[in-house]
């Protein structure tokens, strides 16, 4: 309590233990990690609980941790992530919702007390993805099921708040590190459950744990190139601490048995592989690696039979080729705006009854498998320019920031944003494959992606202005 001239004033935040336990965050990584992983496990104890009451009985606790600190709120989603595919998870009352209202509510309080615009004139990347929110809501009118649409949008916009809210709080670069750390290590008993699928599998590439094996592979292997930077940037037992968890990713994401996330692992590993801000000696390392990955990919491919290679070549990728016939079709009607966000599984339906050759039975077509062609036939060639300028300028505006960096002898900066930026091009080129628009690891990704853009921005400008 003090006194002013407008009378008595509390100090809530003072209060509150988050000055100290910011600077608790910030001093022990390994701290950092137990808080984070405690937050974790309240809500997973809702996640496995499928009563409200229990979920209702844990906010209160998330919330005295989490509304005076949207650092830890952020170190929680960061090692929730991960995870995501997991179907325990992913329930109603699942960790990442309670922690993500709690987490975006303490960062809007904080916006408010510090009287901060979130979006960044300077963030050409979030100014494009306001533009594809904008869009994704304009289709909405051309849906022939809005509601449906009005949902989606509801996720999107969480999805916007996370991406802005990631780029706002890991500026310093002790909560960026710390944020890498966690999501790197919350990968290996990720991976772990991939290993586990894979040997208790029996003849499905899942044993239920996971929702989808595809989407499993996808959220470990973009953590890969992030282990690798933890690889690059230590030596003696730490360095062998953190191979041992590259391995573990790269293990864990091949046991998951999903195409797209091998011939995406063959992609990182290549542009790995030619990384010039990578020591020498790693640098071989990781070209033997290259042809190692390709090969283990290519032996599985052929002698597991849960890849079922063969009925994929008769079947045209399991569907996917009727499926992305149907869209071209289904875009050619629909240009401009499309059909409307999560509205391309009922077009599909609706198209494909008019093309006796398609054998529905055959095909799985809630999304279109390939991040892209749905993009576009659900926002139309305006929404699909605006995705994948958001993609193109994030990964410009970050290759930027990596030279920057390096100008100013920051070399372990410089290999954050290289490997964030193959971190992204796997996820880009799972996109082929899959339908990741939708997974919180991506924003989470690009956001990561253009803290460090608008960081390395303004220390060029700093030291020009110095000179």
């Amino acid at each position: 309590m003090k006194l002013s001239a407008k009378g008595p004033h509390f100090n809530m935040e003072a209060a509150l233990p988050s000055r100290q336990l910011n600077r608790l965050l910030d001093r022990n990584w390994l701290i950092t990690l137990v808080v984070a992983v405690f937050g974790l496990g309240l809500g997973a104890v809702v996640a496995f609980n499928p009563r409200i009451g229990l979920g209702v009985s844990v906010l209160p606790i998330l919330a005295f941790l989490v509304l005076p600190n949207p650092k830890l709120g952020l170190y929680m989603i960061a090692a929730w992530l991960p995870f995501e595919s997991l179907a325990s998870l992913n329930s109603d009352f699942s960790s990442f919702k309670l922690i993500g209202v709690v987490a975006f509510f303490s960062w809007f309080i904080r916006l408010a007390r510090t009287r901060q615009v979130f979006i960044n004139p300077r963030n050409k990347a979030g100014l494009v993805l306001m533009l594809f929110l904008a869009v994704s809501a304009l289709s909405i009118t051309q849906a022939q099921y809005p509601a449906v649409g009005v949902d989606r949008l509801i996720t999107m916009i969480q999805l916007v708040v996370l991406y802005f809210m990631v780029v706002d709080l890991t500026h310093d670069e002790a909560t960026f590190k710390n944020t890498l750390l966690i999501l790197t290590l919350a990968g290996i008993p990720a991976a772990l459950i991939g290993v586990f699928q894979f040997i208790l599998g029996g003849a499905n590439r899942a044993i239920g744990v996971s929702m989808d094996p595809n989407y499993s592979a996808l959220n470990i292997l973009i953590l890969i190139p992030l282990a690798f930077a933890f690889v690059n940037g230590n030596q003696g037992n730490k360095r062998s601490l953190y191979w041992t968890v590259f391995f573990l990713l790269l293990i864990g994401t091949l046991a998951n048995l999903s195409r797209g996330a091998m011939v995406a692992v063959v992609v990182m590993f290549f542009f790995l592989s030619r990384n010039g801000f990578v020591e020498p000696l790693l640098k071989k390392r990781l070209r033997i690696l290259f042809f190692v990955v390709t090969l283990s990919g290519v032996f599985l491919a052929l002698l597991d039979p849960r890849f079922s290679l063969s009925s994929i070549l008769v079947s045209g990728g399991s569907g996917r080729l009727d499926i992305w016939q149907t869209a071209w079709r289904i875009w050619l009607d629909h240009p401009v705006l499309g059909v409307g966000i999560q509205n391309y599984k009922f077009a599909f339906y609706k198209y494909a009854s008019y093309m006796p050759w398609i054998n529905l039975g055959n095909v799985k077509a809630m999304v279109a498998h390939n991040t892209y062609i749905e993009t576009a036939v659900e926002t139309g060639i305006i929404g699909l320019a605006a995705f994948v300028g958001l993609l193109g300028l994030s990964l410009l505006e970050l290759s930027r920031a990596r030279w920057a960096y390096a100008g100013l002898l920051k070399q372990d900066l410089a290999v954050d944003c290289s490997m964030l930026m193959i971190g992204i091009i796997g996820f880009l080129v799972a996109g082929f494959f899959l339908s990741t628009m939708p997974q919180k690891a991506l924003w989470f990704l690009l956001g990561l992606a253009a803290s460090r853009s608008q960081t390395g921005s303004s220390l060029t400008t700093q030291v020009a202005a110095s000179t």
